[in-house]
């Protein structure tokens, strides 16, 4: 799993901070021209490329957070994919084929629909690229609600403030939005060692947050219908794209997404559609027509 860098996760591409040395120079790369410059680029290029083919993964850099960066920094930056990412859809496919033996074994395993885990895993976690999935492989926003550090926790310091859901208390330390005096404010800093609605649920893999969703969270009795309407569907000849879709919208009506079936629809649906994960559902070999 990665480490989480708390203080300074503003990094870029090798670990290099952008207010330090231009790459060329830590490289000791001699400039002489536009010739060598061209030179430097593409060797970059073709270093940035083989990297994750050999399985080194680059840091990431995130828009500041206000206890990072006082004048741009936002707390809604917190829920953001890394700047720039996903670069292209060849980083969407990665993701895509990293989660998928997951997704598969989860359908065979618990009968949930392999096009709905598998759009929700990239829409909830940016292809990867949010915080949250980079530092604790947490692809599904998986919380826990305390504030105390356990040993399978991430804290995502600087995140807005949700404790009203959970009825405790975020002490603001600093409001730097002269113009917004309340607790609305986008720019505050929080005393984060008292917090309890930050800390997220830390994995050591994706296969490991998607058995968590599939095997705990999912088999609430409140998701059990939008299950059972599933396979009702399925066996009474409805196309499996319709019937992933209303899977979306049961549990999200059920409570799953506080934005609704139709709006959290409007997200899930087109990964759905655009990376055609209904077929996931037939080749995870789970019998179409099979009861759940």
């Amino acid at each position: 799993m990665r480490k989480s860098i708390l203080d300074s996760d503003r990094t870029s591409f090798l670990g290099i901070n952008s207010c330090g040395p231009k790459l060329p120079e830590l490289l000791n790369l001699p400039d002489k021209g536009k010739t060598m410059k061209h030179i430097s680029v593409i060797f970059l290029l073709g270093i940035s490329a083989i990297f994750p083919r050999l399985g080194i993964s680059q840091q990431l850099d995130f828009q500041p957070l206000p206890y990072q960066d006082p004048i741009h920094g936002r707390n809604s930056y917190a829920y953001n994919a890394a700047i720039g990412k996903p670069t292209n859809d060849m980083e969407r496919q990665s993701f895509l084929d990293k989660i998928k033996p997951y997704v598969l074994s989860a359908q065979r395993n618990t009968k949930i629909p392999a096009c709905a885990i598998g759009g929700m895993a990239a829409v909830e976690s940016g292809f990867g690229f949010t915080r949250t999935a980079y530092f604790a492989n947490n692809i599904f926003g998986r919380k826990i609600w305390t504030n105390r550090n356990t040993s399978n926790s991430w804290q995502l310091a600087g995140q807005p403030d949700e404790s009203q859901r959970s009825g405790c208390l975020t002490k603001i330390i600093k409001n730097y939005d002269r113009n917004n005096n309340s607790s609305n404010s986008d720019r505050l800093v929080f005393n984060e060692q008292k917090r309890c609605d930050n800390r997220y649920l830390s994995f050591s893999d994706y296969g490991a947050a998607i058995q968590d969703l599939t095997g705990t969270v999912l088999q609430r009795n409140r998701y059990k219908p939008a299950l059972n309407h599933f396979w009702s569907n399925i066996e009474s000849g409805e196309k499996i794209d319709k019937a992933c879709e209303q899977y979306i919208c049961d549990i999200a009506k059920a409570g799953y997404s506080h934005i609704g079936c139709e709006k959290y629809l409007r997200k899930i649906g087109p990964v759905m559609k655009q990376w055609n994960l209904y077929d996931w559902v037939v080749q995870a070999n789970t019998p179409v027509g099979g009861n759940p």
